[in-house]
């Protein structure tokens, strides 16, 4: 993963995805055109989450519409720790079941 931070944010070159600057707010959105057209809007900030074993007090969750492959994928990211759960819909339907999801099952954080 190679990181550029600009005046914008923190953008993920191999994707052209940018991670706006904090702070963050609910019903932000943002689009990422590189390299193809995904749009990003912020559904929930500093609410609990939890997934398997793994239970956050502080998390985000972002939604992300890509149109190259006709996707919408929930994010939740818990702070300190990063994505922990992905929801994975076909963006053609409104369909309110994913057709997937994948959850950290554990991570390690090394100390400093």
């Amino acid at each position: 993963m190679m990181l550029h931070m600009s005046s914008l944010g923190l953008e993920e070159m191999s994707f052209g995805i940018l991670i706006p600057k904090s702070p963050i707010f609910v019903g932000e959105k943002w689009t990422s055109v590189k390299p193809t057209r995904r749009r990003f809007r912020v559904l929930s900030v500093g609410q609990p989450c939890h997934t398997g074993k793994i239970v956050s007090e502080n998390c985000l969750t972002v939604e992300d519409e890509d149109d190259a492959v006709s996707f919408r994928t929930i994010t939740t990211y818990a702070k300190g720790i990063g994505p922990i759960r992905y929801e994975y819909y076909r963006k053609s339907t409104k369909a309110a079941r994913p057709i997937q999801i994948v959850e950290l099952l554990s991570y390690h954080l090394d100390p400093l």
